[in-house]
């Protein structure tokens, strides 16, 4: 990786955690360069607006968390272990004062009215964990026709319990997530059948 390369990833991973811990709106492009250590020559080298480094952050985002829980899945397989593992590691990331809940909802929510496009990528990571959460639901032997239908549902729950740990910071939200979602698929009859 070049220097040019280093700082223009170092500007990109600064501005996705100010983002995410304060907001974009609250996070000014003097932020940025402060967490980053650049100039303002160098930050509007590689981007001509603080809108280019969001939708940056947003890609940042999808490696970073749909990566962590792509590998989790390609490892556990299943539900269960694979839910328990991907609370486990914001449990931990929570413990660590470290963990602001979703990202992609966070600011998504934030900026849908006043940055619509912006908000549409945040969307998309969304979609991504939900079409992850149907391919792990299929690999523990859900019928594709029930597992599209409960990746959505599990998607809103685990959102939610997101949100609310966002909103009071109390971690026993996580482990609730945690223990919920691991036997939502058990409790819901989402057990293999010949019928979709």
């Amino acid at each position: 990786m070049t220097k040019g390369e280093e700082t223009k990833e170092r500007i990109i991973r600064q501005a996705a955690g100010l983002f995410w811990e304060k907001g974009y709106v609250a996070t000014g492009v003097r932020d940025i360069l402060t967490a980053a250590g650049v100039t303002k020559g160098s930050f509007y080298f590689y981007f001509k607006r603080k809108k280019d480094v969001g939708f940056a952050a947003a890609e940042f985002y999808e490696n970073r968390v749909l990566g962590m829980m792509e590998d989790i899945a390609d490892r556990e397989g299943a539900w269960e272990p694979f839910i328990r593992k991907v609370s486990a590691t914001m449990i931990e990331e929570a413990e660590g004062g470290r963990f602001y809940g979703c990202p992609f909802s966070v600011l998504g929510m934030e900026i849908a009215f006043i940055e619509p496009d912006l908000a549409a990528a945040f969307l998309q990571g969304l979609e991504k964990i939900r079409v992850l959460f149907q391919k792990v639901l299929r690999q523990s032997g859900v019928p594709e026709g029930k597992a599209e239908g409960a990746s959505r549902l599990l998607l809103t729950s685990y959102e939610g319990y997101l949100l609310q740990y966002r909103l009071s910071k109390d971690i026993r939200w996580l482990t609730w997530m945690r223990d919920d979602l691991a036997s939502a698929k058990s409790r819901a009859g989402l057990a293999e059948s010949g019928t979709d």
